[in-house]
């Protein structure tokens, strides 16, 4: 009898443990959850996995997690979050994101475009050199960076990205897929010093809502051919698109300063200015730019036709070299 009951015992448990694997098949998490996986940590609503759902390659954040009735609540996005992922082309972080977790994106080898309300750990960074004193909470160095999205482990398919933050060097490895980042910045937001500097694997960058560009942000994203800088920038700071050779055409919406370099070595700008259908080449038509420093257009060797120069701006000293008809 005893000799039955444990073969009887022994088989429920080989068939307990063939119903949990079964249960943990297909992807899913251990309860079966698919998708976007938040749950409270320390108090704090924390995005921890994600869990592949057939025919998802889109994610946005903030409707996911309103659609599980947390609509407006402030969340972060933990370490390694989304690391593996293969079928996402395209995540939208949602403005209630209060923190990113390092590699957070890391191993993506599906990864296209890329939306966030701020760059690296969090919304607190400096735009220039010491602009503000050292905080809890402010993101430094590679933390204030794309670096800090992709995390610096190797994988197949990744692509190796050196991301130098003014005091030294980040090295992270992003999806070859990856070529877009969209930045959807509160009103009092900056992007932060060098924050992509040496991205040469972005070919488009969008702006909106941002009030200024950081120190060399985007110094040497070289396959950006366009870039458009929103009403709401009022500065661009120094150096910040220097040496984006391949940047065809700018197109700046309402008053801003500009500082020194900030398109320094932008060798193939063929227009300057406000958004117009069919802008002639190598204009610059600096109507809504307030001032600009030394170099600010230190372009190529093209001769430009300059027009609106309502500030009075020192030529001679934005141009540098650049000829000027």
């Amino acid at each position: 009898m005893k000799k039955v009951l444990k073969i009887l015992l022994a088989t429920m448990l080989v068939a307990i443990t063939a119903v949990a694997f079964v249960g943990c098949d297909n992807g899913a998490n251990a309860g079966g959850e698919k998708g976007l996986l938040i749950k409270k940590i320390d108090g704090v609503y924390t995005i921890y996995d994600y869990v592949e759902v057939e025919g998802e390659t889109t994610l946005d954040i903030g409707k996911v997690l309103e659609a599980k009735g947390l609509k407006d609540v402030e969340y972060i996005i933990k370490e390694g979050a989304f690391e593996g992922n293969t079928s996402l082309t395209k995540i939208t972080v949602s403005d209630k994101a209060i923190e990113i977790g390092s590699g957070a994106f890391k191993d993506m080898t599906a990864l296209q475009i890329l939306e966030v309300p701020f760059v690296g750990k969090t919304a607190v960074a400096d735009a220039f050199y010491k602009q503000t004193p050292e905080t809890v909470g402010k993101s430094v160095d590679r933390e204030r960076t794309m670096a800090h999205f992709f995390g610096n482990t190797i994988y197949d398919d990744g692509s190796k990205v050196t991301i130098n933050y003014g005091a030294g060097d980040a090295i992270c490895f992003l999806p070859a897929s990856f070529k877009q980042i969209v930045i959807n910045a509160s009103a009092d937001y900056s992007i932060p010093m060098y924050a992509f500097n040496g991205a040469s694997n972005l070919t488009n960058i969008t702006i909106n809502g941002a009030k200024a560009i950081g120190e060399g942000a985007f110094k040497g994203c070289v396959n950006v051919k366009e870039i458009t800088i929103p009403a709401s920038v009022t500065t661009i700071y120094k150096n910040a698109f220097d040496g984006c050779t391949k940047l065809e055409n700018v197109y700046v919406s309402s008053n801003v300063t500009i500082m020194d370099g900030a398109f320094n070595g932008c060798l193939k700008v063929k227009y300057f200015g406000e958004k117009i259908d069919n802008p002639v080449n190598f204009t610059i038509d600096l109507a809504n730019v307030l001032s600009a420093g030394k170099n600010a257009f230190n372009f190529g060797k093209e001769t430009y036709q300059v027009i609106n120069n309502n500030n009075s701006i020192d030529l001679e000293g934005a141009f540098g070299e650049t000829k000027r008809a």
